[in-house]
């Protein structure tokens, strides 16, 4: 079908024009691309990756439509299944039909001026004494990360930012540059530098994904986390439970460096708790089908049995098991010890 026959929703920013732009990347494609893509490759639409949704037990696999499949099936030990080969003809992380063209031009000069006068400041750096990076273009960084939290609400739906706060972040990215730093600071942000080190492939341990609860919003993109909070009270008691304050209302902003050791020590412990999300799910699961095909509840040393050997099939760990491959691979090893 023609797309002029298409009946068109409004663009999500401007509200005026035809939402008539293909594949706009909602977490800045530059950005993430190095920590979606197989071996850090800096290049489109080829690797495969795992997304890590913060708000699921379970990681999200894919891969670029451009990946040679049996690499990735001999990097994940597994055939591919029909429905993960037809998943990987999207783009990562974009959207068809939300915004209009003038709008992505808007948005793309902000991510260029970004990636030109920011990203350098901490990519490919010597960061190894430093601990704040201190940011000069308040303004453009603010917008850069505010631009990430809205679009990131207008095309997830489990990350939702509540009407108000919305609204007042679409009319400061649509009314930017005119508008001042004073208002870009009305929603207070914690914004951290993953420090990576190890060539491009290091960035490949880096997350991509988002999540939100209670007045605080969390993005992880590559080597920026980005935490946003929709009020200044729920900022204020953040900081003081974790003694992570930021001189957030000063014309100095300062950017926390997270060095290469914490950051795998914190990516660790994120997968780690991920992990036991998993374990738990697969004990529930074989109880639940070692039950139905059986009639009978296993012992612990059955469960063990079964948990075993599904780690054994996995590279170590059930972690990059999609939830359907997991149930199925539970039931056909459940059958396999009648």
């Amino acid at each position: 079908m023609a797309l002029n026959n298409i009946s068109m929703q409004k663009c999500s920013l401007c509200l005026q024009n035809d939402a008539n732009k293909k594949n706009t990347h909602y977490l800045t494609d530059s950005i993430i691309r190095t920590a979606i893509n197989y071996e850090g490759l800096n290049e489109r639409e080829k690797g495969f990756y795992f997304n890590m949704p913060l708000n699921n037990s379970f990681v999200d696999f894919n891969f670029q439509r451009n990946t040679p499949i049996d690499k990735i099936e001999d990097a994940i030990e597994r055939s591919l299944s029909d429905d993960e080969i037809e998943k990987a003809k999207k783009v990562p992380f974009s959207v068809d039909y939300v915004f209009c063209k003038d709008c992505e031009n808007k948005f793309t000069q902000i991510e260029n001026a970004f990636v030109s006068n920011i990203l350098t400041k901490f990519r490919k750096q010597d960061l190894s004494n430093v601990e704040h990076q201190l940011i000069s273009d308040i303004k453009l960084f603010l917008i850069f990360f505010l631009l990430q939290i809205w679009r990131t609400h207008i095309c997830v739906n489990y990350f939702k930012l509540s009407e108000s706060v919305a609204e007042n972040l679409r009319k400061l990215i649509w009314q930017y540059p005119n508008v001042n730093t004073i208002d870009l600071k009305k929603y207070p942000m914690i914004i951290n530098y993953l420090e990576t080190l190890g060539g491009d492939v290091a960035y490949t341990s880096n997350y991509v994904g988002c999540m939100n609860t209670s007045n605080r919003y969390v993005i992880f993109m590559n080597d920026f986390f980005i935490t946003f909070f929709d009020e200044d009270l729920s900022y204020k008691a953040y900081i003081k439970k974790y003694r992570q304050d930021t001189d957030f209302n000063n014309y100095e902003l300062y950017i926390n460096i997270i060095h290469n050791e914490s950051r795998i020590q914190m990516l660790e412990s994120i997968k780690k708790q991920k992990r036991d999300k998993v374990i738990q799910y697969c004990v529930n699961q074989i109880n639940t089908i070692w039950g139905n095909y059986k009639n009978i509840q296993p012992s612990e040393n059955e469960i063990n049995k079964v948990l075993n050997i599904l780690i054994q099939n996995n590279n170590g760990s059930p972690l990059y098991y999609s939830q359907a491959n997991l149930d199925s691979s539970i039931e056909s090893i459940i059958k396999s010890m009648a």
